[in-house]
């Protein structure tokens, strides 16, 4: 009997630890979640300076345009000042491009480890609860053979103890009728 409830609370104890293990595997999915939407966050700003790029492009031309038809050393000047602002802005602009691009392959590369990483954890709690219900399913096999043992032990008790009851009763009608 002690057997079986120590058994019966090993299960218990061991059910309890895989509650919490499915809530730890939980969080870390959210996790994962909250990375992917911070990626597309980013892919949003990228486009939105792929835009800001082509409209100060396009203002440049625009502006190269009218100075040629107005011409003047004057506006020469001024276009030199204009076009080495736009150069640099240009250049400040690859730069946060070539930055960006940096920071996506990056976060795409821990997202991919994340990832990996995640399936190798979901495998192993897989394999680790298939082994516990493996066990549970020997446990509970072990109780049902236990208890079945038992009630066989019970009926053969009960059938010797009617028996002895039959036996006595007939005895005693024998002995009545002498």
């Amino acid at each position: 009997m002690e057997k079986e409830t120590e058994r019966f609370l090993q299960a218990e104890e061991t059910a309890a630890k895989l509650v919490e293990t499915l809530k730890q595997l939980h969080t870390e999915a959210t996790s994962y979640q909250t990375a992917t939407k911070e990626l597309d966050v980013v892919r949003q700003r990228l486009l939105k300076l792929i835009e800001s790029t082509e409209k100060i492009a396009t203002n440049s031309h625009e502006v190269i345009e009218i100075l040629k038809k107005i011409g003047g050393p004057e506006i020469l000047d001024r276009l030199l000042k204009i076009e080495k602002i736009s150069t640099e802005n240009f250049d400040n602009q690859l730069k946060s491009l070539d930055a960006l691009k940096k920071l996506i392959s990056e976060k795409f590369n821990n997202q991919l480890d994340s990832l990996n990483e995640l399936k190798k954890l979901i495998t192993e709690k897989f394999d680790n609860q298939s082994k516990f219900l493996d066990e549970l399913k020997k446990l509970i096999n072990e109780k049902f053979n236990n208890q079945s043992d038992s009630l066989v032990g019970l009926k053969k008790l009960i059938i010797v103890t009617l028996t002895s009851s039959i036996t006595a009763v007939i005895i005693g009608i024998i002995a009545l009728l002498r």
